[in-house]
């Protein structure tokens, strides 16, 4: 089950929770109207999961780190061309 799915049913059913069982059996097609209606405001977000995220936050600072490396070598690279005695 992707991230859009679990939260589309869990929020589903926080809603279902709260109607009335006399309500519910009514309106048969509540639930998937109140599916329909969460999934497509959630196709306005981008989310991912707390995994997918964390992931992602790893791979940036390694490649932070990369950069901040690659900058400091440069750097020294000028300056002994500026100045070769050193």
């Amino acid at each position: 089950m992707n991230i859009y799915d679990r939260i589309v049913k869990d929020a589903t059913d926080a809603i279902l929770e709260k109607i009335p069982n006399e309500l519910k059996a009514l309106l048969g097609s509540l639930e998937e109207t109140f599916k329909s209606v969460v999934k497509s405001s959630l196709e306005h977000f981008e989310i991912v999961s707390k995994e997918e995220f964390d992931i992602q936050n790893k791979i940036l600072l390694k490649t932070r780190q990369k950069v901040d490396s690659l900058e400091k070598k440069i750097e020294e690279m000028l300056k002994n061309q500026t100045n070769p005695s050193s």
